[in-house]
């Protein structure tokens, strides 16, 4: 190309010489100046208006990928990453690559390379996070202010390059204005004629010359793409390859034919393809385990057909591979919790009845606790592995078809087209349950593993997915027994809500003044006289008054006990004070401490601070706590009781005979009583069994020298019974029944005054 630019210098230098040989100088000064026009028009073409346009593509290429991300985000479509973010993506790095070849400042280039890479790592993690089972929103939110904080990053560098390009094109522009203008009047002064062959001859050689050049570029751009481009006729004679052709069908092995890498119906691809508005198509092919794409642009004024491809057998392969991680569990390999949801719908659609059967793994935090999560998990898969085998064998006995999930670390579920009240679904059910009666083979060797099994139906029970999971999930933790089948019903939906409606009202019940403490009196069997009393709770609600057996173990599993036995504490405390100070010195007040607010840090130095507070004499204040309780940690009770024996605090061992109390141990703890449980009184009168517990009980707490209270007595034969086995202190419906504060207090005078009426 540089030589026919020469011919043609030479040419006009011919013409000029012929015109005037007098004009030589002022011809020269011409060529000069044209010189200079060339060199700023070349510039300007081939580096400055190039730099100027990848900018801005650059800048509109990293908008619409940010633009793509936040449709990910809104859609939750994995296909906007993986095909329209990546290729972009790809598109972006040769664009900046070629700014490489038009602009001289290369750190821009660098930086805006390093940059997208860093939006690449970025986009990479906000992908993994997005197609997991498990998406985090708040992780995704931050990731996506990331890539756009990075993306500004790249503003700078984008717009300093665009401002320079301007500035070397006004420049550009400047010097070519006054250099055309000064050869315009040298023209003039020359001559008219001459003037206007130079003018012509000039335009002439610059619109060639940068026609060349940019034939030139367009012919390079083929020859150096890294993917096959043809060019066909009607025909389909090729009329045109790049290299990168014979390297793919090398690479695939195919015959050295270009017509090789195209589906068998190119043919009527092309047809479409030139009917369509516009004419451009893209098409997928499948050709020696490869997958290629291609895009036909009909080219109307040449009547020959454009085909640019790609091989895009690592996009499919990962696509592939991202598809089975979405709807599989990592571990298992069975299907996740998103391939259930997908299937749940499937199934609402079609307005299929079918249950759904929960199974979960019991005492999963326990098998963490023993052997470790990696331990854990492999027992998990053993479990994954022996069930999905066992499902395989046995849904054939069902009526409709049946799917397996693993949705969680030790849950799994069954969807299965099938009524529960079937023999069928219940044999089914019946067979797993039997497996897993017995031991299975782990990792960790021979195991016995607990299995839960909760069932609902749909739609006779239950309406939505959400409702599906809730009510198995109900069904389970209403199942006493291990392994079994529990079925929901609405009667379980109803406790449940009632359940959920108590924790809602716990809350506030205390700001609300909705508790109140009542007493039961006590009676000293000897002397016949009320000694004390033991505070119980009641809490009247808008819902009506709760029992304390209903709303106490509410409280105990949500946290509430904590405060809820704090209030109880002070309020006993405060009516224990105002009964003392009416002069019943001696009365003795017995308080339920819960396990939780037994071993909370502070407890001693809370009971401490309210004894001060409130002027109560220590052994007034009886603090009663549950055998199971002291058995199940014995060293932090045993710590606790002492220190509370040190304040001069009365300790008794509530609910005796219920739980699993070592003697050794039992003669150890500080306690100044046994306080028989309700359950053995209930009968002593007619059940020779609850007579020897009871007088086994009260013979142990007199070698013990502990104090015996009964509670629960009801009847005459009871107490005398009890009065025969030397109890020392009763409590019951037979003597009084738990009373408000204010008939408490009448009570109260009552049995002094009947008391000093006797003595008189």
């Amino acid at each position: 190309m540089a030589n026919r630019v020469k011919r043609l210098q030479f040419l006009s230098f011919f013409l000029y010489g012929l015109v005037a040989m007098i004009g030589l100088g002022l011809a020269w000064f011409v060529y000069s100046g044209m010189e200079n026009v060339k060199q700023t028009a070349t510039t300007l073409v081939e580096k400055q208006l190039p730099s100027l346009s990848l900018a801005r593509d650059i800048a509109l290429d990293l908008s619409e990928q940010e633009r793509i991300l936040y449709e990910y985000y809104a859609t939750i479509k994995p296909e906007l990453y993986i095909n329209n973010f990546l290729s972009r993506n790809q598109i972006l790095y040769q664009k900046i690559e070629l700014l490489r070849n038009v602009n001289t400042d290369l750190s821009i280039q660098i930086d805006l390379m390093n940059e997208l890479k860093v939006i690449q790592l970025f986009s990479q993690a906000f992908h993994l996070n997005m197609s997991s089972g498990n998406i985090d929103w708040d992780l995704a939110r931050e990731q996506l202010e990331k890539v756009t904080d990075q993306r500004r990053l790249m503003d700078p560098q984008l717009n300093m390059l665009m401002f320079n390009v301007n500035h070397h094109v006004a420049e550009g522009y400047s010097a070519t204005k006054q250099q055309l203008s000064t050869t315009a009047w040298s023209v003039i002064i020359f001559s008219v004629g001459l003037f206007g062959i130079s003018i012509v001859l000039g335009r002439y050689i610059r619109n060639y010359i940068e026609l060349s050049i940019s034939n030139e570029r367009l012919a390079m751009f083929p020859q150096r793409n890294p993917n096959p481009v043809l060019t066909l006729n009607s025909a389909l004679e090729v009329l045109y390859h790049n290299p990168a052709t014979i390297i793919l069908l090398r690479t695939l092995k195919l015959p050295e034919t270009p017509l090789a890498l195209l589906a068998s119906e190119i043919k009527l691809q092309l047809e479409a393809t030139k009917n369509n508005v516009p004419p451009v198509q893209t098409f997928q092919h499948h050709v020696n385990n490869a997958f290629l794409t291609y895009e036909i642009h009909w080219l109307k004024d040449q009547h020959t057909f454009d085909i640019h491809m790609q091989d895009i057998t690592e996009q499919k392969v990962a696509e592939k591979n991202l598809h089975y991680k979405a709807y599989h569990h990592d571990l298992s390999g069975l299907k996740n919790r998103a391939s259930f949801f997908l299937s749940v719908d499937i199934l609402f659609e079609a307005q299929v009845s079918f249950s759904l059967v929960l199974v979960e793994v019991a005492h999963y935090s326990k098998l963490v606790g023993d052997f470790g999560l990696s331990g854990a998990t492999d027992v998990i898969c053993s479990v994954a592995y022996q069930l999905g085998i066992l499902f395989a064998e046995t849904k054939k006995s069902l009526n409709g078809k049946a799917e397996l999930f693993h949705i969680a670390d030790a849950s799994f579920i069954m969807l299965i087209e099938d009524v529960n009240s079937s023999e069928s679904l219940k044999n089914f059910l019946s067979n797993i349950e039997n497996h897993f009666d017995k031991t299975i083979n782990t990792p960790l060797g021979e195991m016995l593993i607990s299995m839960q099994f909760g069932v609902t139906e749909y739609p006779r029970c239950s309406k939505n997915a959400n409702d599906l999971l809730l009510h198995a999930q109900i069904a389970i933790d209403n199942n006493q027994q291990l392994p079994t089948v529990n079925y929901f019903d609405h009667q379980l939906g109803s406790l449940h809500k009632r359940k959920q409606d108590l924790n809602k009202r716990l809350v506030n019940a205390i700001g609300s003044d909705e508790f109140e403490l009542v007493f039961q009196p006590q009676m000293h069997l000897k002397t016949e006289q009320l000694i004390g009393a033991e505070c119980l709770i009641r809490w009247h609600s808008d819902m009506g008054v709760i029992s304390p057996a209903e709303f106490i173990p509410l409280a105990e599993q949500s946290g509430f006990i904590l405060p809820l036995g704090k209030w109880i504490l002070e309020q006993a405390c405060k009516n224990l004070a105002a009964w003392q100070a009416m002069g019943h010195s001696s009365f003795c007040l017995a308080v339920n401490i819960s396990p939780r607010q037994f071993i909370q840090p502070g407890f001693v130095t809370q009971v401490a601070e309210l004894l001060a507070y409130y002027h109560i004499p220590p052994h007034t204040l009886e603090l009663e706590i549950t055998e199971g309780m002291m058995m199940g940690n014995h060293i932090t009770s045993h710590q606790v009781l002492n220190e509370l024996k040190k304040i001069g605090v009365s300790l008794a061992i509530d609910d005796f005979g219920t739980g699993y109390s070592s003697l050794a141990y039992l003669r150890q703890f500080p306690v100044d009583k046994l306080k028989i449980d309700q359950s053995f009184i209930k009968h002593l009168h007619v059940d020779l069994s609850a007579q020897s517990i009871v007088l086994s009980i009260c013979q142990l707490a007199k070698n013990l020298s502990l104090e015996i209270i009964a509670e629960g007595v009801e009847y005459s034969e009871q107490l005398e019974i009890l009065n025969q086995y030397q109890c020392d202190v009763i409590q019951g419906y037979h003597y009084s029944k738990p009373l408000q504060s204010a008939d408490f207090l009448v009570f109260l005078h009552q049995k002094v005054n009947t008391l000093s009426a006797t003595k008189i």
